[in-house]
């Protein structure tokens, strides 16, 4: 990052920031490099410490699964905003994320593993299922997914009134994410993305 000499309009973290030894300098350098005056922006998506399997459930073969996978850290609605506010980020907001569907949950209740969802459970889910387990995650802040953001915004617009190149940095693997949605106006500027 501290090699890139432009400014950043949008920072994106992706399943990445609970892996970083020093997420704290991580996000200084990154609130350094963001356009000034509020134009920049960052967009982080973590695992939920709060997820319902780890939370309510319990289930000790996905707690193992969770923190195998070298997450040095597991975020609360509260850890993540401490952390964007003290590297320097204002207006933050936090939405909890259900990712996986019902079907995935079952999967670990009844076989101790993932992939619910491309399994003989997942007859069972609709959209309307998906949107009522969600939602009913989200009441009791058990979604398996948060996504902070330093503007409260569903989609990061890209008009003519920007700079000429719009430039993004993003740490993970952007295409799998469903919070990485671009809604282009007219005569938007070329983008530049840098992995």
């Amino acid at each position: 990052i501290n090699e890139f000499n432009n400014l950043i309009d949008v920072f994106f973290l992706f399943h990445s920031f609970e892996h970083l030894p020093d997420p704290m300098e991580t996000l200084k350098i990154m609130y350094k490099k963001l356009k000034k005056k509020g134009k920049g922006r960052i967009v982080i998506e973590v695992p939920h410490a709060n997820d319902f399997l780890i939370n309510n459930l319990s289930i000790f073969s996905f707690i193992y699964f969770t923190l195998w996978s070298q997450h040095l850290i597991l975020h609360t609605r509260e850890s993540l905003k401490t952390f964007l506010q003290t590297a320097g980020f204002r207006n933050i907001t936090i939405e909890g994320v259900q990712r996986y569907n019902i079907a995935n949950h079952f999967n670990w209740l009844r076989h101790d593993k993932p992939s619910g969802h491309k399994e003989i459970l997942s007859i069972l889910e609709s959209e309307d299922l998906k949107d009522a387990y969600s939602n009913a995650l989200s009441r009791i802040d058990a979604n398996d997914t948060l996504v902070a953001k330093n503007v409260f915004v569903k989609y990061l617009t890209i008009s003519a009134v920007m700079e000429p190149v719009l430039t993004i940095f993003a740490l993970g693997n952007a295409k799998e994410y469903t919070c990485l949605n671009f809604v282009v106006d007219g005569l938007s500027p070329p983008i530049m993305i840098l992995f």
